[in-house]
């Protein structure tokens, strides 16, 4: 793994203006992004004009033959096929793949906190796909696995989303592993019954809404209340029994509820005075 701060900090003056004589600003200003926002009458930085240089110019310091980059990348990673052309006469192949959506239907990114990482245990994997949109499947079915896009059409939204979640944990986990986050996933959300390993917080409020927001899961009585009535607070009858839904935010707290907050399942127990 290199950093391109190893050699784009050292740039002096007389590099940048090397790498920058070989683009012209109307090819840099030819990005659609750039477009755009210059019919809408915005500004464009002379910063974000040097950002696609520079990330070109990292093609030519490594002298790569293929760059791999998502279709929002296709214009930098093509200033550098042509930096790398011009400065070293040799050629580089660019190659873009589709970028998918995140779990909210928007750009998938750290900072929205929508994204599937390669890392998440196999039953969050299975949850965050299996929370998706059904309008986001196909993209995914399509991006993701090689099945068929007739498959798709003729299964339920459901069933569906079972077999991606079911594909894709299978993919980046085990077999094993996909499995066992499908039994899950059907015990707590189908069936209503209590996760095999589910986390614990702690309250000691008179009531469901205050207990709520003294182990952290609510910010306010309101709060509480919407989650309330969406159905996302039930008391556990049995470990091995369905929820039963709380309706009534001023009942008494008398320990062990369960609260759905997205694919979270959280059980707040009564904190020992």
């Amino acid at each position: 793994i290199r950093q391109n701060g190893d050699w784009l900090l050292k740039l002096t003056y007389a590099d940048i203006n090397n790498i920058a004589s070989h683009i012209s600003s109307i090819q840099l200003f030819k990005r659609e992004m750039f477009q755009e926002r210059i019919k809408q009458g915005d500004t464009v930085w002379t910063n974000e004009t040097l950002y696609p240089l520079f990330q070109g110019y990292d093609s030519v310091v490594m002298d790569v033959d293929l760059e791999i980059g998502g279709t929002d990348q296709i214009f930098n990673m093509l200033i550098g096929r042509e930096l790398q052309k011009k400065m070293e006469n040799r050629e580089k192949f660019v190659l873009t793949t589709p970028l998918i959506s995140g779990t909210d239907g928007q750009p998938m990114s750290k900072t929205s906190q929508n994204c599937i990482w390669l890392d998440d245990p196999p039953q969050d994997m299975f949850g965050k796909i299996m929370s998706m949109a059904d309008s986001q499947i196909e993209e995914y079915w399509l991006n993701l696995t090689n099945f068929d896009l007739q498959e798709l059409k003729s299964l339920k939204p459901l069933e569906t989303k079972k077999r991606l979640a079911y594909e894709v944990v299978h993919q980046l986990h085990s077999e094993e592993g996909a499995k066992l986050a499908q039994e899950e996933f059907e015990k707590v959300f189908q069936k209503r019954m209590l996760p095999s390993n589910i986390p614990i917080a702690k309250s000691s409020g008179p009531t469901i809404s205050h207990a709520l927001i003294d182990s952290g899961l609510s910010g306010s009585n309101s709060e509480s209340k919407r989650l309330i009535h969406e159905g996302a607070v039930s008391r556990a009858v049995s470990p091995d029994g369905p929820f039963e839904k709380i309706s009534n935010p001023k009942e008494p707290f008398t320990g062990d509820i369960i609260v759905k907050k997205g694919i979270n399942i959280v059980k707040i127990e009564k904190r020992e005075k």
